[in-house]
């Protein structure tokens, strides 16, 4: 329920921001061309990212290394897709992870920049801060070594159905 509700403000706010663009060039009719309140589309994603080998985890100011043994809730990351009528494209992702964990990220948006043609810096990550996901890290073990490329791949498969959806 969280999500959806987080989903619906941040709707909200693009559409509020598109109401109130003021940016593009106006027709002779009065209108704005290219600004995104013209044609938005919008795609949506979700797909699962829970480690299916046992993975360190983050959360409750650990000092000594949690490993998981199991799971009672997935963990998602959600995708939505806005692209304007000019085909500018901005990414918003949502992680079931305790932080965003800045440098993994910035691999991911690379490599979904690569994917997708979506520019680097148009591609946004949040994480719901959950306390027990995967401790990205911690690169000793080599399980999160594999999780990180896993879930590269899954953030990158999530925006390419997003952009399709």
């Amino acid at each position: 329920m969280k999500r959806l509700i987080t989903i619906l403000l941040v709707l909200a706010m693009v559409f509020g921001l598109c109401a109130c663009s003021g940016s593009g060039n106006t027709d002779a009719t009065g209108g704005t061309e290219g600004s995104m309140g013209d044609g938005l589309q919008i795609g949506y994603a979700k797909i699962n990212i829970t480690p299916e080998d046992s993975v360190p985890l983050g959360g409750f100011g650990n000092t000594d290394q949690r490993m998981s043994t199991g799971f009672r809730t997935y963990l998602y990351a959600t995708c939505i897709a806005l692209t304007d009528s000019g085909d500018n494209t901005v990414l918003l992702f949502t992680l079931d992870m305790t932080n965003s964990y800045g440098s993994v990220m910035d691999e991911a948006r690379r490599q979904i920049s690569q994917a997708t043609g979506v520019p680097f810096d148009a591609i946004m990550v949040s994480a719901t801060h959950n306390h027990s996901s995967p401790d990205l890290e911690n690169t000793a073990e080599a399980s999160t070594v594999r999780y990180i490329t896993l879930l590269k791949n899954w953030m990158t498969q999530a925006a390419v159905a997003a952009m399709a959806d």
